[in-house]
């Protein structure tokens, strides 16, 4: 997780603030809502280049584990309906994937979150959301540090030591996830949590970046 929280902060933002929220979610309704090839090369080329100019090589690392889903699946596809179902299917797959991946590239969850406050999304789904997403990177920390410290002392070196370190290790990662919660709890309540969140207001920039590729989009859709 902090791995690609490190590239959305270092990423280079064509468009940036609740734009690249807005026109990643309306590139994706476009892209799988349409029937047409054009629009999903269209797309597919576009958010590629933009994943790319924003995450470098990091974009690879990012969009290998949806490759691992979507291959497998177009190989099911064409043992039943053929060839050029399991083509269609996979195009209009890695185009939605592409526009996914520039949006996880360079948008925070918190951040994301923050957007669709925008969009009228209820509060209190927002707010859980973030903390949720927060608990979790504090679980997977939890669970990291106990792995190598079992790890160290062969607590994996055979099935039934496994079998002792994963329930040993489970019941502490229960104990600590609650020490760690009500540690994140005072420290909420030291900084005067008041229920909200704040959240990083960013101004909006690369309208016209935006307009055009929407205006691509558009117009694959429309008369290609």
């Amino acid at each position: 997780m902090h791995g690609i929280e490190e590239v959305q902060l270092t990423s280079k933002k064509l468009v940036d603030g609740d734009l690249k929220v807005f026109f990643s979610l309306v590139s994706l309704i476009l892209i799988a809502s349409s029937p047409k090839l054009t629009v999903h090369l269209t797309g597919l080329a576009i958010f590629s280049l933009l994943s790319f100019h924003a995450a470098r090589m990091n974009y690879f690392r990012i969009i290998r584990p949806s490759l691992f889903f979507i291959l497998p699946g177009m190989f099911a596809v064409c043992l039943t309906a053929g060839i050029s179902a399991a083509m269609a299917t996979g195009l209009r797959c890695l185009a939605s994937v592409s526009v996914l991946t520039y949006l996880i590239s360079t948008t925070t969850i918190p951040e994301f979150f923050a957007s669709l406050k925008r969009l009228r999304l209820p509060y209190f789904v927002a707010e859980t959301a973030t903390l949720i997403y927060r608990v979790i990177q504090i679980l997977m920390d939890e669970a990291s540090r106990m792995e190598v410290a079992a790890s160290s002392k062969h607590g994996f070196a055979s099935r039934k030591a496994f079998l002792r370190t994963v329930s040993l290790l489970s019941y502490s990662l229960f104990i600590r996830a609650m020490k760690r919660a009500e540690i994140v709890e005072f420290a909420m309540e030291s900084r005067c949590y008041s229920g909200k969140m704040p959240v990083h207001c960013q101004k909006s920039r690369g309208w016209i970046i935006a307009i055009a590729c929407l205006s691509i989009l558009a117009i694959a859709w429309w008369f290609l």
